[in-house]
């Protein structure tokens, strides 16, 4: 499965889907893959300079062996980064690759790229549906879903439901028919 070619075709349905939540660009750059040189460092480089002002980006990340990953950066208006968070799906693998936190510090000091906790799974061949569930979620958490609290005005943002917000996700994302053999891993690596 193709990550990128997954995003980029959800991404701007959800935005249809969503057009008075809809404030900030979301761009989804082209996946990168852990083996091509220098290819990380470019689509950081790609996210930093070629876009301004509020904007959402996501990176595919590819750390091969099929375990897909995933980079949401979230701009502020003046391009400093408000939230920057790495998706790792696969059950034992709770940390950042060291090159990854190497090339993003680089690129952009003094921020951190924090390790943010998701659904995960043990089978890192279905690592791609989870890492497009996971950007998904993210995405709408932060641009789509808001309420107002009773005893404020404030807008704040709540955590999403997949189950409840999109039922059909995981149909929507499957187009080998695989969706039993990947409802089962999850419920069994929970």
């Amino acid at each position: 499965m193709d990550v990128y070619q997954v995003l980029s075709y959800r991404i701007p349905k959800l935005i249809q889907d969503n057009p008075e939540h809809s404030s900030k660009p979301i761009y989804v750059l082209t996946t990168v893959n852990y083996h091509v040189n220098d290819q990380l460092e470019q689509r950081l480089q790609q996210a930093n300079n070629d876009y301004h002002g509020e904007r959402l980006v996501l990176i595919p990340y590819n750390l091969g062996n099929s375990h897909s990953t995933g980079i949401f950066i979230k701009f502020k208006a003046d391009d400093h980064i408000e939230r920057a968070e790495f998706i790792n799906p696969v059950n034992e693998s709770s940390y950042i690759p060291d090159e990854l936190q190497q090339y993003f510090n680089e690129i952009f000091p003094g921020v951190h790229l924090q390790l943010r906790t998701c659904e995960h799974i043990g089978d890192r061949n279905l690592s791609a549906v989870l890492t497009i569930k996971n950007l998904l979620a993210i995405v709408e958490e932060s641009e789509f879903t808001t309420y107002e609290s009773s005893s404020t005005n404030n807008v704040q943002t709540q955590p999403i439901d997949w189950q409840h917000k999109d039922p059909n996700i995981d149909t929507s994302l499957f187009s080998e028919g695989n969706h039993s053999k990947f409802s089962d891993s999850v419920q069994k690596s929970k």
